[in-house]
């Protein structure tokens, strides 16, 4: 087995450094804000440094961007090793996930899990991409490992470092809130009331500081959950029917499209409900097979409270399952475990439904010139030719532009406001104004939020309706737009 082992990892190592530019650096915006941070903290602080009063950073944790640190003095020339990072934590994960679930599964069960978790679309898409998804999923299956081992303690030693480690995983994802409470109410359904407290305190300790800082630098403690109380606060019906849609929706993604790609585009809703209820009944097979007790309840207690975190997450995104893959494949072949033959044919099927996105995935890696590898390379290069150093934008993406060109930016107005850009604009310290395609920045349900990016296309109207405003660039392949006013004084 050590011989399928090592080729196992290096085959992945090997597709992951090729897969690496499935999405270029700075493309998600999110993943700008964290090399931002990353590049903030070696100076001492954790600051926007794209905006041109480099306000504190609050809206994104410091957990990620403090892995990222000191690799900033090597990215200077290029963002590969902060890509390289990604790759390991990739890799990682799948250990982390074998050795996790290693009392479920044998050996060969093992192999199939890592298998699953290093080929499956939605990792090797990623596997190149400076997103904290991949770093919190590592954090969140070596914290699920670590417990299951520790469980039979009680010091409380123990479970403060535990609680703290879960703390941590906050630090990186905001999601790590659901693993303390889960480490918490796992311990009180045992009536371990010292090490539950133990727990909390010391996750308290972790997070706390941090979210004080942001409270009193920028009037809330997490801009997440300011995010969450529009959704919670609706009607209740309202409110359950967007729950049950989201349910629908991250079930049929990760059992019909990252565990299994239906081979056909997007699978049917009859074949997407067959996936997720098979996949879910050899979960609960897994399950109640060898009982609740010790840290399986907390395993089980993290993915239903990760779960429904993205119930109650009004923006909807396959790479938010990316922690819960893990553990879905975890249980569906710890649930086969007694039928070796089916779970080897179900493990084969998954595995060759990854060919065909995956020859997708090396293609647009490998061919910078095809989306979304491609940046909008002649937009970039116009802005660093023809603009001041100095010079401030308005646009969407403002931590991308400010990654590729050094540009300061800050956000256009979202709401009444960004729809009258003719008094926004005659009142901004902005000096241009860049519209660019939005398509894949997360949006609501209804796409009207307060915190949703406005479509390019909106963009364009309003701005054409802005007498102030005139183009002076403009990119129809890249589909982008840049504005300045007609008047002086910008």
């Amino acid at each position: 087995m050590r011989r399928a082992w090592a080729g196992l990892f290096s085959a992945a190592a090997v597709l992951y450094l090729l897969a690496r530019d499935a999405y270029w650096v700075g493309y998600f915006n999110d993943d700008a804000f964290y090399l931002i941070g990353a590049r903030a903290l070696t100076e001492g602080r954790f600051a926007e440094l794209n905006h041109p009063g480099q306000p504190p950073l609050i809206q994104y944790l410091p957990g990620y961007p403090l892995l990222l640190a000191p690799l900033m003095p090597f990215c200077a020339a290029s963002w590969l090793p902060a890509q390289l990072l990604s790759v390991l934590v990739g890799l990682s994960s799948a250990a982390a996930a074998a050795w996790a679930f290693a009392p479920d599964l044998d050996e060969e069960g093992r192999l199939l899990l890592a298998a699953l978790c290093l080929f499956n679309p939605l990792a090797l898409s990623l596997s190149g991409a400076v997103l904290a998804d991949a770093p919190f999923a590592l954090a969140a299956l070596l914290l699920v490992g670590t417990a299951r081992r520790a469980w039979p303690r009680t010091s409380p030693r123990v479970w403060a470092a535990l609680g703290a480690a879960a703390g941590a995983s906050a630090l990186i994802r905001p999601n790590g809130l659901a693993l303390i409470l889960a480490l918490a109410a796992a311990l009180a359904w045992e009536r371990r009331g010292r090490e539950a407290a133990a727990a909390l305190a010391a996750a308290a300790l972790v997070v706390g500081p941090w979210f004080l800082r942001n409270a009193a630098a920028g009037g809330h403690p997490l801009l997440y959950a300011a995010e969450l109380a529009g959704p919670i606060e609706a009607a209740p019906w309202t409110t359950l029917g967007a729950a049950a849609s989201r349910a629908g929706f991250y079930l049929s993604e990760l059992y019909a499209r990252a565990l299994f790609r239906w081979p056909w585009g997007a699978p049917p809703a009859a074949a997407a409900a067959a996936a997720a209820l098979a996949g879910l009944a050899a979960a609960v097979l897994a399950l109640t097979r060898g009982g609740l007790s010790g840290g399986r309840r907390f395993a089980l207690l993290s993915a239903l409270a990760l779960f429904g975190l993205l119930l109650a997450w009004d923006k909807r995104s396959t790479r938010y399952l990316l922690p819960l893959i893990p553990l879905a494949a975890a249980w569906g072949l710890a649930g086969l475990a007694g039928r070796r033959g089916t779970r080897l044919a179900a493990a084969a099927l998954a595995l060759a439904s990854f060919i065909v996105p995956a020859r997708a995935i090396l293609a647009a890696s490998l061919r910078p010139e095809a989306p979304p590898a491609r940046a909008p390379e002649r937009t970039f290069a116009w802005i660093r030719a023809n603009t001041a150093p100095g010079a401030v934008f308005a646009c969407e993406l403002d931590g991308q532009l400010f990654l590729r060109t050094g540009r300061r930016s800050v956000t256009l107005p979202r709401g009444a406001d960004g729809r009258n850009l003719q008094l926004w604009a005659a009142g901004s310290g902005a000096d241009f104004l860049l519209v660019s395609p939005t398509a894949d920045i997360l949006r609501t349900t209804r796409g009207v939020g307060p915190h949703d990016a406005v479509p390019a296309a909106e963009r364009r109207r309003d701005a054409g309706r802005a007498s102030v405003l005139e183009p002076v660039f403009e990119d129809p392949g890249e589909g982008t737009v840049i504005y300045t006013k007609k008047t002086p004084g910008l």
